[in-house]
């Protein structure tokens, strides 16, 4: 992957996230953020459990594919890793044998609408819920009314769901959306995030 040592945002935030804390990283485009929270990710994820583990939604479906190509790297195949969206619905369609992936990766209306119908056993234990281009989608009406339903609909199936937002900035219009899903997550809690900010990073691994 490129990866010599560690990233200075990837140094922060995969601690933070091996701590299953709700975190924000934040850092320029190209300083490792996919990795770190792809890192999170198949740390907290178990393999082969026949049921989706951890959620990332980015804008795009070309984002998605680049998530989903790096998440293989990262996890070296040890597991059902990743099916997009696309996948998985296409398999289901042509009545093929599907194995539910340990992780999944979809823009957020593809995501809900998988979850609308019912075609996604979430483990009811724990899950991850990421967000890349954060701020993005939560500055997008139509993004942010997806997000919602889905970690409305997370709360319900899951009896301890973590956030992470990852994005190049987070502008102060977006944090009371991102505080909101925290809400939807776990009413009443008092959730924070926790930061894992290196905006200035001076790096430049792939993101």
């Amino acid at each position: 992957m490129g990866y010599e040592e560690a990233a200075p945002v990837q140094r922060q935030a995969i601690p933070l996230g091996l701590s299953w804390t709700d975190l924000i990283i934040q850092s320029k485009s190209g300083s490792g953020k996919t990795c770190a929270f792809g890192v999170i990710i198949c740390e907290q994820t178990t393999p082969e459990m026949g049921q989706v583990q951890s959620i990332v939604i980015a804008p795009s479906r070309e984002i998605v594919n680049q998530i989903r190509d790096e998440m293989m790297q990262i996890c070296h195949y040890s597991h059902q890793v990743v099916s997009t969206v696309g996948e998985l619905a296409s398999k289901q369609e042509e009545q093929q044998p599907v194995r539910m992936p340990d992780i999944l990766i979809g823009t957020s209306k593809q995501v809900y609408l998988l979850f609308r119908q019912r075609r996604v056993p979430v483990c009811p234990d724990a899950a991850l819920l990421v967000f890349d281009e954060a701020d993005i989608m939560l500055d997008n009406p139509r993004d942010r009314k997806w997000l919602t339903y889905i970690s409305r609909g997370l709360h319900y199936l899951c009896a301890d769901v973590k956030l992470v937002l990852s994005s190049a900035t987070m502008p102060p219009h977006v944090l009371p959306y991102a505080e909101d899903l925290l809400e939807y997550l776990e009413p009443k809690s008092g959730r924070e995030f926790s930061r894992a900010t290196l905006c200035r990073s001076d790096t430049t691994n792939p993101a």
